[in-house]
């Protein structure tokens, strides 16, 4: 089974300059749901709050078809949100997600054998502790995809370093290739940068055309190697298809 550990949230967005339209948002959702449309039932890992907005976004997960697990909630705590560009989510559930809560949630769930991180949910030192800690403790270990954009800050550049000890594979945009895995020789690292794909594997690199978005490219990237068993001899085979 894939699992995905990331970000949702609910924004509030105007809608012909009155109305406020609701959504489910973020990047770990966005690419949770591209991946239940190619593989049977992912499952996502977050934390939410106990309000109404929480049970907005688990309709959404249902309709999709993606497995998650309720408990998964933070009492007196809310459900991360936006409103227009204002951002709410410091104090919300989604970083204040225990190890305990989650790893009992992992532990459930014995046939995990890939997951994907990027770097919200790791931005925070109580939700990036309890993420790689439990998967951490996954056995046997998963093959792990760290995508990586952005700016990280400390925490998470110390978080998917410590992921880097697992089997698998990283996404960096350019800039952090550059910065941090340019060297990297135990994994096979995708640099995107938005108009080509760069496959960095076993001493060679190889361009392709950036045809998707980033969602569409990871997951899809994600299912054809659940498909291969994570044979990385079918790598570039696999760079072919996206």
């Amino acid at each position: 089974m894939i699992a995905v550990f990331g970000d949702v949230y609910v924004s509030f967005e105007k809608k012909d300059g009155q109305l406020y339209e609701k959504k489910v948002g973020g990047y770990g959702y966005s690419l949770v749901s591209k991946l239940a449309e190619k593989t049977e039932l992912p499952f996502f890992f977050t934390a939410l709050g106990s309000d109404s907005l929480k049970t907005f976004v688990l309709e959404s997960l249902v309709e999709k078809r993606i497995m998650f697990d309720p408990d998964l909630s933070m009492m007196s705590l809310h459900t991360a949100h936006k409103i227009d560009d204002d951002e709410f989510f410091s104090s919300s559930a989604l970083f204040s997600i225990s190890e305990e809560a989650l790893s009992a949630s992992v532990n459930m769930n014995t046939d995990i054998n890939m997951v994907h991180v990027s770097p919200l949910i790791l931005s925070r030192e109580s939700s990036s502790s309890s993420v790689v800690d439990s998967i951490s403790f996954i056995s046997p270990s998963p093959f792990v995809v760290s995508d990586v954009f952005g700016s990280l800050n400390e925490k998470a550049s110390r978080a998917f370093s410590s992921l880097s000890m697992l089997p698998g594979l990283v996404i960096a945009d350019k800039e952090n290739y550059e910065k941090t895995y340019k060297e990297e020789k135990k994994r096979p690292v995708l640099s995107l940068d938005g108009k080509s794909m760069i496959l960095f594997f076993e001493g060679k690199e190889k361009r392709y055309e950036m045809k998707k978005s980033r969602e569409d490219i990871v997951s899809s990237l994600m299912a054809a190697l659940d498909r291969n068993t994570f044979d990385l001899s079918k790598l570039e085979e696999i760079m072919e298809t996206l």
